[in-house]
């Protein structure tokens, strides 16, 4: 499963960057800096490893 970037919608090289509201909030290469949640947030960086597992 792939998502597409929650700024310009490519579905190219994406990788979850946050989980807003409960969802997870995908990013391209492009944009994947200013989506992304705080380095210190679990949530997002357990979401981030499961996403980066599905792609393999």
């Amino acid at each position: 499963m792939t998502g597409r970037c929650a700024h310009c919608g490519s579905g190219e090289h994406v990788r979850v960057v946050a989980v807003r509201e409960g969802q997870d909030v995908w990013a391209c290469r492009a944009h994947a800096r200013q989506l992304a949640a705080p380095a210190d947030d679990m949530l997002a960086a357990l979401a981030y490893y499961q996403s980066r597992r599905r792609t393999r």
